[in-house]
């Protein structure tokens, strides 16, 4: 999510993220992300709701939080979200319900 999040901002940068979504490939590339972000809130939700269970199974459970907070961080300010969301109203039919129903699941 990291990686993606920067090649997302330096297309911000350059201005191109519209050829980019309009590209299957790029399309494919954010939802990708939105899956990897999707797994990312179940796993932290999943924390706060067996946090027992984490005390006793993870060594360091302050890096587990950690990533996890970097990860939500990383997507609320990349742009990834709106890109996703943009994404959903904008494209192909196929990858458009795709989109939407990733976007509802997060």
């Amino acid at each position: 999510l990291k990686h993606g999040a920067l090649i997302w901002e330096r297309a911000l940068e350059k201005n191109v993220q519209a050829k980019i979504l309009s590209d299957n490939r790029g399309q494919q590339h954010i939802q990708a992300l939105g899956e990897i972000y999707k797994v990312v809130e179940l796993l932290r939700l999943s924390t706060k709701l067996y946090k027992p269970w984490v005390l006793l199974s993870v060594s360091d459970q302050q890096q587990l939080y950690g990533l996890l907070e970097e990860c939500v961080s990383l997507w609320s300010t990349s742009g990834l979200e709106e890109a996703l969301r943009e994404m959903s109203e904008n494209v192909e039919p196929g990858l458009n319900n795709a989109a939407k129903a990733l976007i509802a699941s997060i």
